[in-house]
């Protein structure tokens, strides 16, 4: 009788099932060899998107507003280390208050990254 278990079974057909894949996709001539260039086509490479495809490429680069916490005053740093008889991360709509529509950031650090 065999000692073959399930779990020697599952891998071997695993690792028989990933060779065939790798088999059929990796390249077989030198043409489409591995090369040493971790990025073959960075020359190719464009920052635009094609014009022809349905995608909008956006920068998020611009207009980011940062303010620091305040450590003792709690009122100062969004109420995060205040108590609250909610847990923290209960509801999304109550999250911080810079979440909501009328918040003022005006007086914020604008920065481009």
């Amino acid at each position: 009788m065999s000692n073959l278990t399930r779990r020697d079974l599952l891998k071997t057909s695993l690792a028989a099932s990933a060779g065939a894949v790798a088999a059929a996709v990796l390249p077989t001539s030198a043409e489409g060899a591995i090369s040493n260039d971790p990025w073959p086509d960075s020359a190719n490479m464009h920052l635009s998107a094609d014009p022809s495809s349905p995608r909008e490429r956006l920068l998020l680069d611009f207009g980011w507003r940062f303010q620091f916490g305040h450590a003792n005053d709690p009122a100062k740093d969004f109420g995060l280390g205040a108590r609250r008889r909610e847990a923290q991360f209960a509801k999304s709509g109550n999250f911080l208050p810079v979440t909501r529509l009328d918040f003022k950031d005006a007086d914020w650090r604008e920065l481009d990254l």
